[in-house]
């Protein structure tokens, strides 16, 4: 429909830059300014078939961006940013955020030239630094990503690359910072959400700059980090794991991270399984070990990560000779790590015997070692210990020390460890000796 509307338009009028010119009069609704976006992007079509009649459309699409788009979304940074309620003064701003956003992409590719999209993204930057997640002013904010995500993709990989690393930096101090409620937590949300994955259209600079924050060797961490830092890799899955056809697509042209790689990555998802208090950030997690999986076994290479300290197993290893043997872990280990979000024990006790069949595959008893790394196992553990529901604490307990028992396991710092600080922290719960303990039973939808 949105087509056929912007065929009519153009079909009653010749000239574009009159059509272009008509429509930026009048009060700016958000009718009048999707109706813009569509003729815009109808322009692009043509432009990109041959059909345009080049001439003035570049000189228009510049006049409509500085003399009427810009003054618009200048006039909405101080207004409240979008709510929840679809008729709302805030949610019409935002769908008149979003569509002024979109026709400003459109006139940064009629331009002709770089010149607009970077100008706009410079101006769009200083206001996102300036402004950042203070309180009362989330409206500006939002106004500054819209115009980033807008042309972030506009700009050139290579010369704009400075550019590009200054954005991606600025956005990735608003997504990490945003491990507090309020105005931090509304800002990180928002750039997670239409900033970074715009920028990972961009690859190359940018994409760099956002991972080299994530991973680099002085990069904050800690137990409060793990939310905003799965944030970030969740909006950016697509590019750091990769499909196979688009793996093939980077080759030709630049090759980006592989997360697969790369241990502190891995350590960020375990800490979400294990640790994570809010149940988001544990199926990010989650949604990061399935994707992995997935992607390794398209592209059917080989692939190994060791750990920081560099002995033992893989923290995660493929082999496309083992694939049968590795999606069958891969898939129980999740389904595992699933049913522990219900903290219903009679939902999880029939999936307990799962966790036996993981120390089967993951122990060599003829060479006496570990094939998987023992840290996803405690995982496992961990998140039964934390769990508010005492059953299923005790549960986990009982399970570890029949398996300790009955089972000779291959030495591994992170079992000595897991045995004298959370094994120990666990039983040192007194609830779980008395006859009648209070429990929490409830499901993930509770939480």
């Amino acid at each position: 429909m949105e087509w056929v509307l912007a065929d009519a338009l153009l079909a009653q009028s010749r000239d574009p830059r009159a059509l272009l010119g008509a429509l930026c009069r009048g009060e700016a609704s958000a009718e009048r300014v999707e109706t813009l976006r569509f003729l815009l992007q109808r322009l692009e079509d043509q432009e990109a078939s041959g059909a345009g009649g080049a001439g003035a459309l570049p000189e228009a699409a510049r006049e409509v961006a500085a003399g009427y788009l810009v003054p618009l979304l200048r006039s909405l940074r101080g207004r409240p940013a979008g709510g929840a309620d679809p008729g709302s003064p805030a949610r019409q701003r935002q769908r008149l955020l979003r569509a002024a956003g979109a026709a400003l992409r459109s006139c940064a590719r009629l331009a002709g030239g770089p010149q607009l999209a970077a100008a706009l993204a410079e101006e769009a930057l200083r206001d996102l630094v300036a402004v950042g997640p203070a309180p009362g002013l989330e409206g500006a904010s939002e106004a500054a990503v819209e115009v980033l995500a807008a042309v972030g993709p506009c700009l050139r990989p290579h010369e704009d690359a400075a550019l590009l690393e200054r954005v991606a930096q600025a956005a990735l101090g608003l997504a990490l910072g945003g491990d507090e409620a309020g105005p931090a937590e509304d800002a990180a949300a928002l750039v997670a959400g239409r900033l970074l994955p715009a920028l990972g259209q961009c690859g190359g600079a940018a994409l760099r700059a956002v991972w080299g924050g994530l991973v680099a060797p002085g990069a904050p961490s800690g137990p409060g980090r793990v939310g905003p830092q799965l944030l970030v890799l969740s909006a950016l899955a697509e590019k750091l794991l990769p499909e196979p056809g688009v793996v093939r697509a980077l080759a030709a042209r630049e090759a980006g991270p592989d997360a697969r790689r790369c241990w502190r990555f891995w350590r960020t998802v375990q800490a979400g399984l294990a640790h994570a208090e809010d149940a988001l950030t544990r199926k990010r997690a989650r949604y990061l070990l399935q994707r992995a999986v997935e992607v390794s076994a398209e592209l059917g290479a080989e692939c190994a990560c060791a750990p920081q300290e560099g002995t033992g197993p893989s923290l995660f290893w493929w082999s496309e000779k083992k694939k049968d043997e590795l999606l069958k872990f891969w898939e129980n280990y999740i389904l595992i790590m699933e049913t522990l979000q219900g903290n219903q024990i009679h939902v999880i006790k029939p999936v307990l015997p799962k966790l036996n069949n993981l120390f089967e595959y993951a122990v060599s008893e003829e060479n006496g070692c570990w094939l998987f790394h023992p840290s996803w196992h405690l995982c496992i553990y961990k998140r039964m210990f934390e769990s508010e529901n005492k059953i299923l604490t005790k549960e986990g307990i009982t399970h570890f020390l029949e398996l300790y028992e009955t089972r000779v396991l291959p030495f591994s710092s992170d079992i000595s460890e897991f045995i004298v600080g959370p094994l120990m922290d666990a039983l040192s719960e007194s609830s779980l000796y008395s006859r009648w303990f209070p429990v929490k039973v409830y499901s993930e939808d509770n939480k």
